[in-house]
């Protein structure tokens, strides 16, 4: 399972859980069904977007920068963001933030 597409597949078939994957510049490459039943979205009107957009503007990690979702350093780190659905409505979630495997999976971090 070496490129992204088959790691989405795979993920939509084995998890309900909304995944979302993004470049080292945060911007959104990648997402599952889950993620985007979640965010009331589709794929073409999300992916290329900066994941910050799906962060509610008053939320920390709006103001203060995605960054703040993992150091350099670390490999996991979870927290709770308040999220934003397409059609405006807020909601708290805890997400957890994964480095990945660029040269393996073609992304850099996994939400």
């Amino acid at each position: 399972m070496g490129d992204t597409s088959q790691l989405v597949s795979f993920l939509d078939a084995a998890v309900s859980h909304a995944i979302v994957l993004t470049d080292e510049d945060w911007q959104i490459t990648h997402v599952n069904q889950a993620a985007l039943a979640l965010f009331s979205q589709v794929s073409a009107d999300i992916t290329g977007k900066p994941f910050v957009e799906l962060i509610n503007p008053a939320d920390p990690v709006a103001v203060l920068g995605t960054d703040m979702l993992l150091s350099p350093t670390a490999t996991e780190f979870s927290t709770n963001v308040s999220l934003q659905r397409g059609n405006e409505e807020i909601f708290v979630a805890t997400i957890t933030t994964k480095r990945l495997d660029t040269a393996e999976w073609g992304a850099h971090y996994a939400l």
